[in-house]
């Protein structure tokens, strides 16, 4: 099971996940060619604004292509004047049988109240997709930076055994910022698959992007065009 999901402190809040347990359908069915069979998805993308303590969800319903779109904004009165409390999410999250991809931004703003509180926003995005290899199956993991290096707002990029076997690959919060390039073969099994990540702002307005990709299978060449690919899609932003 993915670890506390989307756990916000200041605000207390706990995200709901919606599991959606079902094989892949129509054309998403066994990749031949990967020996590769998705299980179940839980997507979600989450806003909150904490001056009218108002929280945003939306979850992906099935396997299909997950392109949603959050953006909170309410005012309020700080010592200096009127200010407003904002939070966004956006993603454009795809699942198919070679690769699962997920890019997007975070953006929050908030400030200290008139009654000399915090105002918070936050935004989120959570991914956790498990699947089964029958034959040994090699994976890449590329993946951004984390944007945020508030150690308060979760971060986490896990792909672990299902079988008991552990992690194959884990970083989060806690970790050193970095560019994850990570490459591997998973053996016939169960696998899941978790990419979180978190941004907050009790100040200025701050907005960040994240890109992710899990190839599988994975070759060279697959992944140095991914990595380009990514970066590329990180200047234009």
């Amino acid at each position: 099971m993915p670890r506390g999901t989307f756990a916000m402190a200041r605000l207390s809040h706990r995200w709901t996940l919606h599991a959606v347990t079902a094989g892949l359908v129509g054309s998403m069915g066994v990749a031949a060619r990967a020996e590769v069979t998705f299980l179940t998805q839980q997507r979600e993308i989450r806003a909150a604004t904490s001056a009218d303590a108002n929280t945003q969800v939306v979850a992906a319903t099935d396997f299909g292509q997950f392109a949603q779109t959050l953006n909170l904004s309410t005012p309020f009165q700080t010592p200096a004047g009127p200010a407003t409390n904002d939070a966004d999410t956006d993603i454009d999250c795809t699942i198919d049988p070679n690769a699962i991809r997920a890019s997007g931004g975070l953006g929050a703003s908030g400030g200290l109240n008139v009654n000399g509180s915090l105002e918070t926003g936050e935004a989120g995005a959570f991914i956790y997709i498990t699947f089964t290899v029958t034959t040994p199956t090699p994976i890449t993991l590329l993946c951004t930076p984390r944007p945020s290096t508030d150690p308060r707002d979760e971060f986490e990029l896990q792909l672990s055994s299902l079988s008991g076997g552990g992690a194959e690959f884990f970083l989060d919060e806690t970790s050193p910022a970095q560019f994850v390039d990570f490459s591997t073969v998973l053996q016939p099994g169960n696998y899941a698959l978790q990419f979180q990540v978190e941004l907050s702002s009790s100040g200025n307005g701050i907005a960040q992007t994240f890109d992710f990709q899990a190839l599988i299978p994975s070759p060279a060449s697959a992944s140095m065009l991914a990595i380009a690919g990514l970066l590329a899609a990180r200047r234009r932003r």
